[in-house]
């Protein structure tokens, strides 16, 4: 009897641990359920936030695109369309050297631009924002007034695409600057703009009496 008595109370000890064991695995499986649904909820707000994101950049391009093309249209005049092509072409040749260089060293990147396999440097910004605006730049430029006025001509466009730049720098991913500041930006605007003034001045000399600057 005493054998039997020790028999029993070990079936029912191992009753009581299969017990708490089938317990445990059942806990253990809701954890790791519940944990699954935590991180495929966790999967799907990355995602909806990174389609967010492209959504967002990809429309800021695409208004950037929208702005640039009703300006051109609206302050360029017809019979100076010549002159505006020549000014356009000229920016685009600088900034397409100017743009590949600075990609090329790690200087700056654009994670998201439209064309992204053909080219590491921004299609939009580079070869048809900068090109226009210089276009914009030159055909407005203030002939004949002072050297002040003429030089605030230069601060205002080069400080305003800056200050864009920035802006775009520090609140998406069109573009990030890795080891370039500002102030470089601000410097190959004026660069870029000078050069395109003195090659417009010395295109259309021959045709035109342009006051020098």
């Amino acid at each position: 009897m005493k054998n039997m008595g020790i028999l029993v109370k070990k079936a029912f000890h191992r009753s009581k641990i299969y017990e708490l064991s089938k317990h445990q695995h059942h806990d253990i499986v809701l954890m790791e359920y519940s944990l699954l649904q935590e991180n495929q909820k966790y999967k799907y707000i990355c995602e909806v936030q990174g389609v967010f994101r492209l959504n967002k950049e990809y429309t800021i391009l695409v208004i950037a695109w929208i702005i640039t093309i009703n300006l051109l249209i609206r302050y360029v005049p017809r019979n100076r369309s010549r002159e505006a092509w020549l000014v356009f072409l000229f920016k685009l040749f600088l900034t397409w050297i100017f743009g590949l260089l600075v990609v090329e060293l790690d200087m700056i990147e654009y994670p998201i631009r439209f064309f992204m396999e053909a080219s590491r440097t921004s299609f939009t910004f580079e070869f048809f924002v900068y090109p226009a605006i210089c276009v914009l730049f030159n055909l407005h430029y203030p002939e004949g007034k002072g050297k002040g006025r003429q030089w605030m001509h230069y601060v205002y466009y080069c400080s305003g695409i800056t200050i864009i730049e920035v802006f775009l720098e520090k609140n998406t991913r069109l573009i990030i600057y890795t080891n370039w500041e500002w102030y470089w930006t601000w410097i190959t605007l004026f660069v870029t703009f000078y050069m395109s003034r003195k090659f417009y001045l010395w295109f259309f000399k021959p045709y035109s009496k342009v006051d020098k600057s």
